[in-house]
């Protein structure tokens, strides 16, 4: 069972009242669980929103963003190499390749998943702009969603968009899937303004997700990056403890001319005292260093753990042997496959959609045709790659062969290459080739 989407039933018209209250249940999901991911995203951890500590204690605000550290890494590994929309039918390819160069489908991709990855899931939206071209946008989760009915196979019925102007005034539009959409204003309740078609037949918009609870790769981490930058701050605050450490003078009275002379110059200078009843030292706080780098350590093991994202920048990993990496890696490609997986689906269905608008250059059944393919972003070792490749000769085909070779990014002109410089009526040579005298002028005979 799907988790966490808006239903609604299927014949029923979307009223006024009920829109109201599904962009009201998206905005509180927007204020209890998306904002905050986005603001870890960025950066603004909950170190940051404490009260004030008095100001004669150190109050160090620290924090390390394994968030963003997290879904760039595995945004680089997913798609560093872009996805490759492809069709065995040349003329299908031809059109596909045309279409998403004009329109920035890869770029659109890109932004679309890298969404989906902080929130969990995200939209892309196909338009008709006003030059009569069709456009994709990737849109977020804190201003978009996607009202399904309440079939087993859950089909969308409406798309929602809502979004500020300059004078921070919010409008919107919904979109269903008979080609209407309707437009309106938003404040606090909904103001219908415009209505026209959208020219696409279902519901104009197409949702990426990570998987069926759909939650964002950093979202069970959250609570340990919270505690691994409470304890960072704590540990700088200790720190800034010992540096303003207090000393402690006994049987001796000094003035506060003298006690600013001897902060000042760090110079103690007590004439004409007894020695064995002056005491000076400095006062020795508890010491809980070996504690808090143990505690720090395993946070940090954790975070990665959990997330099942690699941190590269550790030396074992970067150390590591060509197999040793890839069984390192084996957690990030297993939750790689399983998001590719639904992003191929996604695919095909925003494809599907773009196909049957009349106004683009696409056939309407091009969508049917194509197929996603994904190069995972792994750290190559050639040596590794070709030594397994010479091990297969004689067992598998040279097709298979190549395609263990990351370096060759297209098996297919690959082996027409090979051909090419093996098949000698086409191996360019200035050497003579027709050497068999016969009857052409100058032969012997």
């Amino acid at each position: 069972m799907e988790k966490k989407i808006f239903r609604y039933p299927r014949g029923r018209e979307l009223t006024a009242e009920d829109l109201a209250k599904f962009i009201r249940k998206n905005d509180e999901y927007v204020a209890r669980k998306y904002r905050p991911l986005r603001d870890a995203y960025e950066g603004k951890y909950k170190i940051f929103r404490q009260p004030k500590k008095p100001a004669w204690k150190p109050d160090n605000r620290l924090a390390v963003n394994f968030a963003s550290y997290i879904v760039d890494t595995f945004s680089g590994y997913v798609q560093g190499v872009p996805q490759q929309i492809k069709s065995d039918d040349a003329a299908t390819a031809q059109r596909v390749t045309d279409y998403n160069d004009a329109a920035g489908m890869i770029e659109q991709l890109a932004a679309a998943v890298d969404s989906m990855l902080i929130y969990g899931r995200s939209y892309l939206m196909a338009y008709e702009d006003e030059f009569g071209d069709i456009g994709i946008a990737a849109t977020d989760p804190e201003e978009s969603f996607i009202i399904y009915d309440e079939g087993i196979r859950q089909r969308p019925l409406y798309y929602v968009r809502t979004f500020y102007d300059i004078d921070r005034k919010r409008h919107g539009s919904v979109s269903d899937g008979e080609g209407n959409i309707r437009y309106f204003d938003w404040a606090g309740a909904i103001e219908w303004t415009a209505e026209e078609r959208h020219g696409f037949e279902g519901v104009p918009a197409v949702e990426l997700s990570t998987g069926i609870i759909r939650k964002g790769i950093f979202a069970d981490v959250l609570n340990l990056i919270d505690a691994f930058n409470q304890l960072l701050s704590d540990k700088a605050n200790d720190i800034s403890m010992f540096a303003d450490a207090y000393l402690k003078i006994l049987g001796a009275d000094i003035d506060d001319k003298s006690l600013k002379w001897i902060r000042n110059n760090r110079v103690i200078n007590l004439k004409g005292r007894n020695a064995s009843d002056l005491v000076v030292e400095f006062l020795e706080r508890p010491n809980a260093d070996g504690s808090q780098e143990n505690l720090l350590n395993r946070l940090y093991e954790l975070i990665f753990v959990t997330a099942m994202v690699v941190n590269i920048s550790d030396a074992d990993f970067t150390a590591a042997s060509g197999q040793a990496m890839k069984y390192r890696l084996q957690p990030m490609t297993n939750l790689a496959g399983k998001i590719n997986r639904r992003l191929t689906k996604s695919i095909k269905q925003l494809y599907k959609l773009i196909c049957s608008n009349p106004a683009g250059d696409l056939e309407v059944d091009d969508w049917q045709k194509i197929d996603v393919k994904y190069t995972l972003n792994l750290p190559a070792n050639l040596l590794d790659e070709a030594q397994t490749a010479g091990a297969m000769s004689g067992i598998t085909s040279r097709r298979t062969q190549l395609q263990v070779m990351s370096v060759v990014s297209d098996v297919d002109a690959e082996l027409e290459q090979i051909e090419k410089e093996t098949d000698p009526l086409d191996y360019p040579t200035d050497y003579e080739t027709d050497r068999g005298g016969g009857s052409g002028e100058g032969g012997e005979g």
